[in-house]
């Protein structure tokens, strides 16, 4: 976004959370590809020199093979018509949208949920991992049952005496 909507952003949201500014596409993904600290969240506009934030977020969904929950993007635009706009960025692969302008208390709030939903399934996957560890344990604790000898084979000419023998005494 142009550095006056970026500098409100920051004003409203640099008290809760760390900013790390990108002016365009290959700014963000220059910073995704530098292993510094990973953003737990994409704060991204349609309209940007070079690529479209549409195009941004499809290469981090598609190219990248980022889902939702590892890193969420929220779109934002001022872009007329609203809904063709906002049917896009989905379309595209964002996580949110919020036409502009926006109430920055609405963003905030948007952002909380996303941090509570990423918490709650990171919780689950570690319960889930702990889970599949302590079967594994169980499993391994658990002595193997002991292998049964096959049965032996019926001598040649054997089962041939048993089925005469099982013959006579139905007859009888």
């Amino acid at each position: 976004d142009d550095d006056i909507n970026q500098e409100v952003l920051e004003q409203s949201l640099g008290a809760d959370y760390r900013i790390v500014r990108a002016m365009c596409g290959k700014q963000a993904f220059e910073y995704l590809d530098s292993g510094k600290e990973f953003p737990s969240l994409v704060l991204l506009d349609v309209m940007m020199p070079g690529m479209t934030g549409f195009e941004v977020v499809k290469e981090i969904r598609n190219q990248r093979g980022l889902s939702h929950t590892q890193l969420p993007v929220i779109m934002l635009s001022a872009r007329s018509p609203q809904d063709t706009t906002a049917q896009e960025a989905f379309e595209s692969g964002a996580t949110n949208y919020m036409p502009k302008p926006f109430s920055c208390s609405i963003l905030k709030h948007r952002l909380s949920v996303l941090g509570d939903v990423r918490q709650e399934i990171h919780k689950a996957q570690i319960a889930a991992i702990e889970k599949c560890r302590q079967e594994g344990v169980l499993r391994m604790a658990q002595p193997a049952p002991e292998p049964q000898p096959p049965a032996p084979a019926p001598a040649a000419g054997q089962a041939e005496k048993e089925r005469q023998a099982a013959e006579e005494a139905k007859a009888a």
